[in-house]
């Protein structure tokens, strides 16, 4: 429901079966709805699970600007067992009349995924979960050349069939099944009528995604990508990089970067390896930072040689330089893959699984590793047995 419906008898529709609901917060980058937030506690006073969405106007603004208006004016999420993931509302656009585009907004396939990729990735950075996307097939296929990649976002799909056993037909490219249907614009209760694609017990979040077909990738993404882990993991880097703990000033300012998308906790780890403090630590002298990398990364000792030719390079392209060679050589990924391997698993990795993880290492970095790892049917089983 949106700021069409100001006025709901929540009572009324609660007696009536109503258990969920999706309220407008925002559009594009300029508007918030003055109704949110009395529609949001009428919804939490009859025990609704409710969640918030976001109509866009990608010919207004980015992906990003819109997202970050959004995750400011209440499409948040809260670990409670009684709110939806943030939602995205893209469809066909209203305002062609007013803005002189088209369907899509103006924006070609590529760029319309582009941009709605920058949507999800802004709020996921800031939310730790993925947010939802509501679209109808049609118009998937015709603005995004029904981009096959989203599939790990729960699908809210629209389609009024004349006879609600036809179902909600064919979906969009990525989704093998629904999450919720929109199988009317008008009904029983107020706003549009909707359908939760699993029974009344799975109705929130962590459960609710695994019952739907979720993949539990989202789920271990959204733990990993959290504010809790995320400063977690800043602590371990000061603890373990630089021996000491994390300034909170400090601290609060990689959080924030990283909530908004700018780095990674792999990039923090880099950065210390690189700062002056860590070189000063260990010597001060180029030689002794290209012993120090060899100790602490790859855990072994080089030759004097070794050391010599790193050195060289410390001076010619500078300490960042030299370490992001280090970082992402297969043989430190391969000991940082190990360590996710006995800490998530309980064991080493085989040679097939280490070299997979490792080529997958240089592609999304450890948070991706970690995810991976979390979400695989080893580390499910091994978590229903009590490990």
């Amino acid at each position: 429901m949106s700021g069409w419906q100001p006025n709901v008898d929540w009572k009324t529709a609660w007696a009536d079966g109503a258990r969920f609901v999706y309220i407008k917060t925002t559009e594009s980058n300029d508007y918030a709805s003055s109704h949110f937030s009395r529609q949001w506690s009428g919804a939490t006073s009859v025990g609704m699970v409710r969640g918030a969405y976001h109509f866009a106007n990608p010919y207004e603004s980015t992906g990003a600007v819109q997202a970050n208006w959004f995750v400011d004016h209440g499409g948040t999420w809260s670990a409670d067992g009684r709110t939806l993931p943030p939602m995205l509302d893209i469809e066909y656009d209203p305002y062609t009349g007013s803005d002189g585009t088209n369907s899509c907004y103006g924006l070609s396939q590529p760029v319309m995924s582009a941009w709605i990729r920058e949507f999800s990735n802004t709020v996921q950075a800031r939310t730790g979960v993925v947010p939802a996307i509501y679209s109808t097939t049609n118009w998937w296929k015709l603005c995004t050349g029904n981009d096959p990649s989203f599939g790990s976002n729960p699908l809210f799909v629209a389609r009024w069939p004349e006879d609600l056993a036809d179902g909600p037909g064919t979906l969009p490219a990525g989704w093998g099944d629904f999450s919720l249907w929109q199988y009317a614009s008008a009904g029983t209760f107020p706003g549009d009528q909707d359908l939760f694609n699993g029974d009344y017990s799975k109705l929130h979040f962590w459960e609710g995604f695994l019952a739907t077909g979720s993949p539990r990738s989202s789920i271990a993404g959204g733990f990993v990508d959290s504010a809790e882990y995320r400063l977690l993991r800043i602590d371990a880097a000061y603890r373990d990089i630089l021996g000491r703990g994390a300034e909170e000033s400090g601290r609060q300012g990689w959080l924030g970067v990283m909530q908004n998308g700018g780095i990674t906790t792999d990039d923090i780890e880099t950065t210390l390896y690189s700062s002056e403090e860590y070189y000063l630590k260990h010597g001060g002298t180029d030689t002794s930072y290209a012993r120090a990398l060899y100790d602490t990364l790859l855990g072994r000792d080089g030759s004097q040689s070794d050391y010599a030719f790193w050195a060289a390079l410390v001076a010619q392209h500078g300490r960042a330089w030299v370490t992001a060679q280090f970082w992402n050589c297969t043989e430190t990924i391969g000991k940082r893959v190990g360590a996710m391997y006995d800490r998530y698993l309980g064991r080493q990795p085989d040679a097939g699984g280490l070299a997979g993880w490792v080529t997958l290492g240089l592609r999304v970095g450890d948070s991706g590793v970690r995810s991976g790892l979390t979400s695989s049917d080893e580390y499910f089983a091994r978590a229903q047995s009590g490990h």
